[in-house]
């Protein structure tokens, strides 16, 4: 792509000095504050400061607040802020990434910089006035299946029940230790078989990579002496406690990402599986003191929001390599620019309530203001929900129905009760069927309306990738001229032609909708869907 013009600057001596990029230009007084505007002269967004330097400006102030701070901490590294001001009071401001609060206007949050289990920090504001805010500094801030033959008998009832299957995962600990990134031969004996046996089922294997390294895998002694795990500033070399003491591959190191993809391409893709799960891509920590931990590319505290997007560049860089072009690859967790990289990022291991339910539309749409149009959530939610209970049945059903216009429909959970003597932690079932004959029908019946959508799903996908337009779309997004869209937190556009209302609440069996400007909602057949 050829750069565009360059940023014209202007300096007037004694009074303020502008630049201009486009259809926005920002000016510096004398005495250092920003203020930016757009092509009209309109101000957009000005610099908090509050001092009494100038007593003729109309803020002049006793409480001496500047609006850019730089004070060094312990480690050398240094906390930096910046204050800025609206000055619209209806100004609403969307995006910043994946967040577990219900807002979908997060004018006047308090958002942490940092990724977190179900939190992705993308630092990409959208304003209702029209610009948008990237803070481009990835520093830390604020603003299950168990072997072969039970995977294969999923796959088969999938069929014999005549419910349509994309693609089937298996999760963690199917490994011997964290860091080995291979089959358990005592669970599964014969991969390269069952890949082959999926493929005539019509179905692809994802499989689940973690980046944790644990202190007994075979690999961990090379990679410790080799410099590919993130080092500790102080305290023992134990990042997370899960099944062992664990640490982390640097993911940010290109010798590091060139050897994972090396264990991955070994293990998993020269036997036919072109689609990975990478979870844990924050990366979590059993306690999450930041400070301590130092990549090869900078301290945790400088760079560490950078870790999904690297993660995933490892396997991007891999297998287009090896030639393969459609690359999606699921992940827990992104940065600014991880979409280029293939990155599908649902949102993490959420509670199974309603408003946890509540909480992903928010989430997802948001999400898709920053950037990161390919996005999905645990169906039902993640922890708990037992299938016989009528109260989780209700808020399942819900939810799937609500899946089947998601960028993605996926399931997944740990439901219970767990069941005894298995070998890991598997919970207990949670395929469709597992819910009774009712609820079975309702799914196949929305599978069925995900399958009728497919070839318009994947012309918005690739909208989205040549445009960045999102899949899931604020109302404002569609209607920017109406007034009341800019309002409206609990319904959203699934591309250009339909209009979602998810049922939110339990015991709703009325909705009241709102019909966004002239819009018109194409039904399926003869009929609408409520969600």
């Amino acid at each position: 792509m050829p750069c565009g013009p360059s940023p014209g600057i202007e300096i007037i001596a004694d009074h303020e000095a502008t630049i201009t990029n486009g259809n926005i230009k920002a000016t510096v007084s004398r005495r250092g504050k920003i203020v930016i505007y757009d092509s009209k002269g309109n101000k957009l967004l000005e610099e908090y400061v509050r001092h009494r330097q100038d007593p003729k400006d109309s803020k002049c102030s006793a409480l001496t607040v500047e609006a850019r701070e730089l004070r060094p901490t312990l480690g050398g590294d240094y906390h930096l802020t910046m204050r800025f001001e609206s000055l619209d009071h209806e100004e609403k401001i969307f995006g910043m990434g994946q967040y577990q609060q219900p807002y979908l206007n997060l004018k006047g949050t308090d958002l942490e910089l940092a990724h977190r289990n179900s939190q992705a920090s993308v630092p990409f504001a959208i304003s209702s006035l029209g610009y948008g805010f990237l803070w481009n500094n990835p520093g830390i801030g604020r603003a299950v299946l168990g072997t072969n033959e039970q995977l294969l008998n999923i796959a088969r009832e999938h069929r014999r029940r005549e419910v349509p299957l994309d693609l089937i995962v298996i999760d963690f600990f199917h490994r011997k230790h964290q860091g080995e990134w291979s089959f358990d031969s005592e669970f599964w004996p014969d991969p390269e078989a069952m890949v082959k046996e999926l493929k005539e089922l019509k179905a692809e294997l994802m499989v689940s990579f973690w980046p944790t390294v644990e202190n007994a895998s075979e690999n961990f002694p090379e990679m410790l002496e080799q410099g590919l795990l993130i080092r500790h500033d102080r305290g023992m070399r134990i990042a997370m406690q899960c099944d062992g003491d664990i640490t982390h591959f640097d993911a940010t190191n290109p010798a590091a990402r060139k050897y994972i993809w090396s264990k991955a391409k070994q293990n998993y893709y020269n036997m036919g599986i072109k689609t990975f799960w990478l979870d844990e891509a924050e990366p979590e920590f059993s306690i999450y003191d930041f400070d301590i931990y130092r990549y090869h590319a900078g301290s945790n505290l400088q760079i560490g929001n950078t870790f999904p997007k690297e993660y995933t560049r490892g396997f991007y860089e891999g297998m287009t390599a090896e030639g393969q072009t459609n690359i999606v690859n699921l992940l827990r967790c992104a940065w600014a620019g991880s979409q280029k990289y293939g990155t599908l990022v649902w949102s993490g291991d959420i509670a199974s309530s309603w408003s946890s339910f509540r909480t992903q539309l928010a989430a997802g749409l948001n999400m898709g203001l920053a950037g990161i149009p390919w996005w999905t959530t645990d169906i039902g939610g993640f922890h708990g929900g037992n299938p016989d209970d009528p109260a989780f049945r209700e808020l399942f059903t819900r939810w799937f129905q609500w899946g089947a216009f998601c960028p993605v429909m996926r399931l997944h959970g740990d439901r219970e009760p767990k069941p005894a003597g298995q070998p890991t932690a598997t919970g207990a079932d949670n395929e469709i069927w597992s819910y009774g004959d009712a609820i079975f029908e309702i799914c196949k019946r929305y599978i069925g309306i995900r399958e009728q959508l497919r070839e318009y799903t994947r012309g918005l996908m690739r909208v989205a990738h040549e445009r960045g337009t999102p899949v899931m779309r604020t109302l404002f997004c569609e209607f920017p001229l109406d007034e009341r869209a800019w309002e409206i937190e609990t319904q959203y556009m699934f591309g250009s032609t339909y209009l979602v209302v998810p049922v939110l609440e339990p015991g709703q069996r009325r909705i009241k909708a709102y019909l966004p400007g002239w819009s018109i909602v194409e039904a399926l057949g003869q009929e609408g869907y409520c969600v």
